[in-house]
């Protein structure tokens, strides 16, 4: 038997800084009031994507295979247009 997978967190956009070359979300559960978890910001040194954490937050294994495959797909969306661009 599978179960169907819950969404457990919404990821909204923030306006980009002037000058920004990279995007930021916002980190939301998926509750009836939702609370903020953390931030999705580029990390330069490992040229990645990361998640930093609201102070006090908890998450289960799905909430966090949830951040992490986003983190995973802004990555390769970042790579991919790097290379767009190297080649033009």
């Amino acid at each position: 038997m599978t179960r169907d997978k819950k969404v457990h967190v919404n990821f909204v956009a923030v306006n980009r800084v002037v000058g920004s070359k990279t995007h930021c979300w916002r980190v939301y559960s998926n509750a009836v009031s939702p609370m903020l978890l953390g931030d999705v910001k580029f990390r330069p040194a490992w040229r990645k994507y990361v998640f930093l954490p609201a102070f006090g937050t908890l998450y289960d294994s799905e909430c966090l295979t949830s951040i992490s495959e986003f983190c995973d797909q802004q990555t390769t969306l970042w790579r991919t247009d790097i290379r767009q661009k190297a080649v033009n």
